[in-house]
């Protein structure tokens, strides 16, 4: 299964009728499998990853764009 089709991780199709959540702009998989720390290359595993330092250092940095309106344009809404 590609990005195209649906979420790599749990193999369901975006068009099939239990995908509710969307798909994750940073990882590109659903919402639900972005939030599993197990699932490799997640945001979820990713964030594990990190020292606590880098850890606060990206929170910042997600803040500052989050509150940017030049980069949150009025079609993507932050979930």
């Amino acid at each position: 299964m590609n990005l195209h089709e649906g979420c790599t991780a749990c193999k369901r199709g975006w068009k099939d009728t239990n995908m509710f959540e969307g798909q994750c702009s940073r990882c590109k998989r659903c919402l639900e499998c972005c939030g599993d720390p197990n699932i490799r290359y997640t945001c979820a595993w990713k964030n594990a990853q990190m020292s606590p330092s880098r850890r606060r250092a990206s929170q910042k940095a997600y803040e500052r764009w989050e509150t940017n309106p030049n980069i949150l344009s009025s079609n993507r809404r932050i979930v």
